[in-house]
């Protein structure tokens, strides 16, 4: 146990135990003796924090003012703690609060006081800061919601009590409303006299920025740093003003703007900032004022701008509550609706309805209830007054939960033409105009309530797609105008022998639609749709002339699941597998059809990119001179290897490429590919040389005009003499004689040979053979495949080699297999031999590997 330091003759046993403890806690601590209960002792902690020295009687620190009520204090027998001031070793003032407890002796008699040591400068100086601060913030609340707070006035009288509070000679406050670049000034005191100054230090780009950058407001000259040119600014400014210091502080009201408040002061400020801090509260009042001044400014703005936006919207506004009554209606609602609006005022919205539209309207209202922030609309019939009805067009928002509206929002408008523009659009998209009945959209909508009805009643539905031959030729002889009346006459005659429940439409140009049910199964539908199409074919009087008009038509009865747009679907494409097979007049869909459907526009679709990527490919088969053995040109076959589904046959897609057009496209590619393959023959084998190549042109090519042009133009850029190149055509391109005499002409003109393929397969003419240019014959196969075993073929061939002869054609046999087929033709004085017999179609390294070998072999 440490010894206490006390005298044990003057203090009492137990004192020399509580200060032995003291000394071990370390705690600021005093012992008082009872003789006069004064401080006789004061542990090493007490004595290092207030600056005494070792037996330094504790009283004569103690202020004389507080002296005896200390010690009277110290003997209350209730009392635990006591408060006075002190005067420490440096001279500060000590606010002590001691807590402690009275000892007594065994007679109950007060023997001393033991007591704690507490400073509280630090806290009475924070009070006395915040009661400064609550005392300015109480004056700036009070300032801030004086009606005059904003003014002239009352802004300087603003200015005066901070600088009073702060001690402060003068005061200026900047604003800048938001998008402004020059400021507001306000000043008082002292800083009003310095305008330049003030001037200079308003011009400092982003001043209020800076400051706000800054975090905290800023004690001039004590600040730390700030820019040079701002620092020059701000001294200026002191020294105009007479100032011994400067406090800015910032202020942003959000949106609204920015100011910056600034004091001069007299002296440099205190140390903890506290001038500061009231300088940064005085400007967020300041602030919040002229903030509040601008708001307000901006809701009187908006508020003109809302009553003329309402007065010039020609749609009538109105607001309701929440049980649809008309609180505000604005000016536009007597345009609108026939009726002031003080009439209306008070009224349900639903009464601007006619008797039907009552409903929907409440049902509108209660789906804007239900769905607040979502715009809902609703079209329905007013009756104005005089029995004038009118479409209205209401649109809701409902705002029953912002409470500076609390109603659901509307707009009325009059839409009575657009609602007669629609109507009248709707009907012309479901009715057509020609003939009166259902357009395609019309047609596939009547089919959709067909089909319900025979789905519930279990019978089949079934649709019938018919489409006039030749229609063309009318339009094309008659004119439009008779061939319109021939469509109306033909859609009367279709509804008149309808005897099922059916629904009619045309669904464009010359094709008509019947969709139909009726008891009975599948078979019988299909036979009912032959009778139909038989019985509508026959003579038609239109516009005074008797016109004959047959039909060709698909069928197709709907399947489990089928929608009645996926039946049409069917029905068209069996009418395309009709078009396709010359003679047939209707047929029933078959899912096969689908599939070759799918297949044709794939292999179109991915025809159009071989084209365009180079996947397709050129063989060569040999046309050998009977006499010479030698080949005298070669023909430019066609191949396609596709990527996925091999190699395509080429009567696939050279049917594809006629019906869609891309004919052209083929033929040009094989023109000028083959033109350029033959200029480079002599350095594929020597044989080649001067030897020609020809090309096969589909019937659809001699219907093109650009024809002769586009050899025309492929010989000039290839550089192919004209007299190399042979174009084969078949006889049925020469159905049309006129026009194909005119195209074999023209390409006769450019100097290229034309030859007939496939002679006698056909439709063969003697006359065609007289009348077209042409420079010779190829000889079908089918007539050479007939040699040896058939004498009619061998007589047709030799009368066929006779006639070549005395015309001066050249004659060419195609299909040649045997070398006994091979002797007969040569014996037949037939000029050219092509055939497996020679070479089949050869790739160019093979073509070149044939040649030498023929070259070895033949004599």
């Amino acid at each position: 146990m440490p010894q206490s330091g006390l005298p044990k003759d003057e203090t009492h046993p137990l004192l020399h135990h509580l200060v032995m403890w003291l000394d071990v806690l370390a705690l600021p601590g005093s012992i008082a003796t009872s003789e006069d209960f004064d401080v006789r002792w004061l542990n090493k902690a007490a004595r290092q924090q207030f600056g005494f020295g070792e037996w330094e009687r504790w009283s004569t620190r103690v202020l004389a003012e507080d002296r005896a009520k200390a010690a009277l204090h110290a003997r209350a027998p209730d009392v635990e703690s006591r408060e006075y001031r002190l005067v420490c070793g440096d001279g500060q003032i000590a606010w002590i609060h001691e807590t402690g407890a009275l000892l007594h002796d065994q007679a109950g008699q007060p023997v001393g006081w033991v007591g704690l040591l507490l400073d509280r400068r630090e806290q009475t100086r924070l009070q006395a800061r915040l009661q400064r601060a609550l005392a300015l913030q109480r004056w700036l609340l009070a300032w801030v919601a004086a009606e005059r707070a904003g003014s002239q006035s009352g802004l300087e009288e603003a200015l005066a009590g901070l600088c009073h509070v702060v001690n402060g000679t003068g005061a200026a406050f900047f604003w800048w409303d938001a998008g402004e670049a020059e400021p507001r000034c306000w000043t008082w005191g002292t800083i009003a006299a310095a305008r330049e100054a003030l001037l200079q230090l308003a011009a400092q780009p982003g001043l209020a920025e800076t400051l706000a950058g800054l975090g905290e407001p800023l004690s001039y000259p004590t600040a730390a740093i700030v820019p040079t040119a701002l620092s020059l600014a701000l001294e200026a400014l002191q020294r105009a003003s007479g100032a011994a210091g400067l406090i800015l502080a910032p202020v942003r009201e959000a949106t609204l703007g920015t100011g910056v408040l600034v004091i001069a002061t007299r002296g440099m400020g205190a140390s903890d900032g506290e001038s500061e801090s009231l300088v940064a509260i005085g400007a967020q009042g300041l602030g919040m004022v002229l903030g509040r001044e601008r708001l307000q400014q901006r809701e009187t703005e908006q508020h003109a701008w809302l009553r003329s936006l309402i007065a010039g919207v020609p749609d009538a506004i109105l607001v309701l509550d929440d049980h649809g009554v008309i609180r505000f209606a604005s000016a536009a609602m007597e345009a609108v609706t026939g009726q002031p609006p003080s009439a209306l005022i008070g009224a349900p919205i639903v009464a601007l309805a006619g008797d039907d539209d009552h409903t929907p309207l409440t049902r509108w209202f209660v789906h804007v209830l239900r769905h607040p922030g979502l715009h809902c609309s609703l079209t329905f019939t007013a009756r104005r007054a005089g029995g004038e009805v009118r479409q209205l067009e209401v649109f809701g928002l409902n705002c029953l939960h912002d409470p500076q509206v609390r109603g659901v929002i509307a707009t009325l408008r009059d839409v009575t033409e657009r609602w007669r523009l629609e109507t009248q659009l709707r009907r012309l998209a479901y009715e057509d105009a020609v003939t009166g009945l259902a357009s395609h959209a019309g047609f596939l909508a009547a089919c959709e309530h067909l089909a319900t009805r025979a789905r519930e009643a279990g019978q089949p539905f079934g649709v019938l797609v018919l489409d006039i031959e030749r229609f063309s030729l009318i339009n094309h002889v008659l004119g439009h105008e008779v061939g319109d009346r021939a469509l109306a006459a033909i859609g009367a005659r279709l509804q008149e022998v309808l005897d099922v429940e059916a629904c009619v439409g045309r669904l464009g140009g010359d094709v008509f639609a019947v969709g139909f049910t009726g008891s009975g199964n599948a078979v019988m539908l299909e036979r009912w749709a032959q009778s139909l199409t038989t019985s509508l074919q026959g003579w038609y009087e239109v516009a005074g002339k008797l016109l004959f008009v047959s039909f060709r038509a698909g069928l197709a009865i709907a399947e489990a699941g089928q929608s009645p747009a996926e039946v049409v679907r069917d029905a068209e494409i069996a009418l395309a597998e009709v078009k396709r097979q010359p003679g047939l007049i209707m047929t029933r869909f078959t899912p096969g059809m689908r599939e070759e459907t799918a297949t044709r526009q794939r292999i179109e679709q991915d025809l159009r990119r071989a084209i365009e990527t180079d996947q397709l490919q050129l063989v060569f088969q040999p046309v050998i001179d009977v006499h010479t053995r030698r080949p005298v040109t070669l023909e430019a076959l066609l191949r396609w290897p596709h990527p996925e589904l091999g190699l395509i046959p080429p009567p696939q897609f050279i049917t594809v490429a006629e019906a869609t057009g891309l004919i052209r496209q083929l033929t040009a590619w094989v023109i000028e590919r083959a033109c350029r393959q033959a200029v480079d023959w002599v350095t594929l084998h020597p044989l080649l040389r001067d030897v020609g190549v020809s090309v096969n042109l589909s019937p659809f090519d001699l219907l093109n005009p650009t024809l002769p042009r586009l050899v025309a133009s492929t010989l000039a850029r290839t550089g192919l003499p004209p007299e190399r190149l042979t174009l084969e055509i078949t006889e049925s391109a020469m159905l049309d004689a006129e026009k194909a005499a005119g195209q074999v002409q023209r390409l006769r003109a450019l100097g290229v040979a034309v030859v007939v393929d496939d002679f006698g397969a056909g439709h063969s003419s003697l006359r065609y053979v007289k009348e077209l240019p042409v420079s010779g014959l190829k000889i079908d196969r089918q007539l050479v495949i007939g040699l040896g075993h058939d004498p009619s073929s061998a007589a047709l061939l030799r009368a066929i080699l006779q006639m070549g002869e005395a015309l001066g054609l050249g004659m060419t046999a195609e299909g040649v297999e045997t070398p006994e087929q091979f002797s007969w033709l040569q014996d037949a004085n037939c000029d050219r031999i092509q055939g497996y017999v020679i070479a089949p179609p050869l790739a160019l390294e093979a073509l070149r590997q044939f040649l030498e070998r023929w070259k070895r072999e033949t004599p």
